[in-house]
């Protein structure tokens, strides 16, 4: 692992008399990453909280992973789905990022496009149907948020708001023919007849403009290959239908969310050549929870990283780590405490006594790339671990900032599988909960794997 710079967003805060700036004064030994850390969380936290976890936002790590996907259907528009504040990862800290590698952004919340529009005038939609105080709230801004529409009443609504504010608000058009279930007009054959009459009505609306048509495929990372393909001609067939009946040719086109990208190699060139955007959320962060081969080329964005609050000598007999799963078998050894740990995570993930020698299946790294054992079970806020790396070159010291991460030699199989997908690619809801400033603060990493 190579560090080649560290830096922190600046974000503005009310209150900048907090306890990380009484650190960034002390006396105490600063690395460049202990340093970033520190900064990192003073510039996120207007209280006088201490937080022991810090999200280190891999720059490099995201710009990989939008070069891949743009290489994966490089004739396509790459739409960046920001959706729950990037999926924790800070939309203020990724947007200027991805800013030069995409050609719009998704979102679901006004305020994430206020924070977008502070950094891009590219287009943004919103991926599910808005409520009136949102639009309003985004038309008062002059956001020009493109809004998502599932039937004529969420349509109507939005026309008579744009006509209130003298404007015309853009819409995309989601057809449920992918068994999402979520919202859209229908494609059934039954009610086709109705959903072209009603968009037939939209387009003589004088506060709507049609600019798109979406759909979603709600599970395209699945293992049944043929379902997801049935599901991808049919949108194509209903939005050729559309296009071509009411002289919307120019529109853009789109099903494909991360899933659906990875795997559109499955999907003949006749069909989809008729999409022309590709929506990525998860895979934009490196999360991998696809069933398909290039999965492992994404590379993890968000690192867990804390400090070492206090380092201890063990003798030979003793119990160490959580639970007392290590036992020291050298005459004595030195030992490790953080100050946090990777506190919502599954601690069945984590586990140290399910093997004999009573290790985690994860990893604590320095800003060395040194690797120390994790002893024992991981508690709730700290982790034990091995002060000495497993190389041996290195000594842990009191305040010495490291990652959490997997154990790239852990044997594979599923409990390797699930440490994986929890620390080194963690799912939505734990990246989008830890992502929350109450939780940890962010700050920008580059380095190499």
């Amino acid at each position: 692992m190579e560090f080649s710079q560290l830096t922190s967003p600046q974000i503005k805060v009310q209150d900048e008399q907090t306890a990380h700036q009484d650190l960034l004064k002390s006396n105490l030994p600063k690395s460049k990453l202990f340093a970033a850390m520190l900064d990192g969380a003073n510039q996120h936290f207007k209280h006088h909280a201490y937080k022991n976890i810090w999200l280190g936002i891999n720059k490099l790590a995201l710009i990989h992973n939008a070069q891949f996907l743009k290489k994966r259907s490089p004739q396509q528009k790459l739409c960046a789905v920001l959706k729950s504040d990037a999926y924790g990862h800070g939309i203020d800290i990724v947007t200027p990022i991805l800013e030069p590698l995409v050609d719009c952004y998704a979102i679901t919340e006004t305020h994430e496009a206020s924070l977008i529009r502070q950094i891009s005038q590219k287009t943004i939609i919103r991926i599910r149907p808005a409520t009136a105080l949102e639009v309003i709230q985004g038309l008062k801004e002059g956001l020009d948020i493109q809004e998502t529409v599932g039937s004529n009443d969420q349509a109507l609504m939005l026309g008579q708001l744009a006509v209130e504010h003298k404007t015309r608000i853009k819409i995309h058009l989601n057809i449920d023919s992918t068994g999402m279930g979520h919202d859209g007009y229908s494609s059934n054959l039954k009610a086709w007849e109705i959903t072209l009459n009603q968009i037939e009505q939209l387009l003589m609306h004088p506060g709507l403009d049609i600019v798109g048509i979406m759909g979603h495929l709600p599970k395209s990372g699945d293992v049944d290959t043929q379902a997801a393909l049935c599901k991808v001609y049919d949108f194509v067939e209903k939005a050729f239908i559309i296009k071509e009946k009411f002289n919307l040719k120019n529109i853009e086109t789109h099903i494909f969310s991360s899933a659906g990208l990875l795997r559109s190699h499955e999907i003949p060139l006749e069909i989809r050549c008729h999409l022309t955007m590709n929506r990525v959320g998860a895979a934009l962060f490196g999360q991998k929870s696809f069933h398909c081969e290039d999965v492992s080329s994404l590379r993890h964005v968000m690192n867990a990283c804390t400090f070492i609050a206090d380092v201890y000598t063990r003798y030979a007999g003793e119990q160490s780590g959580y639970g007392g799963y290590y036992t020291v078998v050298r005459e004595k050894e030195q030992h490790a405490l953080t100050a946090g740990g990777w506190t919502i995570m599954p601690r069945e993930a984590l586990r140290g006594d399910s093997n004999d020698r009573g290790i985690a299946p994860i990893k604590l790294v320095n800003e060395q790339g040194h690797y120390h054992d994790v002893l024992g079970n991981p508690s709730m806020n700290s982790l034990a671990c091995n002060a000495l790396s497993c190389n041996g070159d290195y000594l842990l010291s009191r305040n010495d900032p490291v990652f959490i991460m997997a154990d790239p030699a852990f044997v594979p199989g599923q409990t390797s599988n699930t440490i994986s997908h929890y620390v080194q690619s963690p799912p939505s809801r734990i990246t989008t909960t830890l992502g929350n400033p109450y939780y940890a603060a962010r700050f920008i990493i580059e380095y190499h794997e």
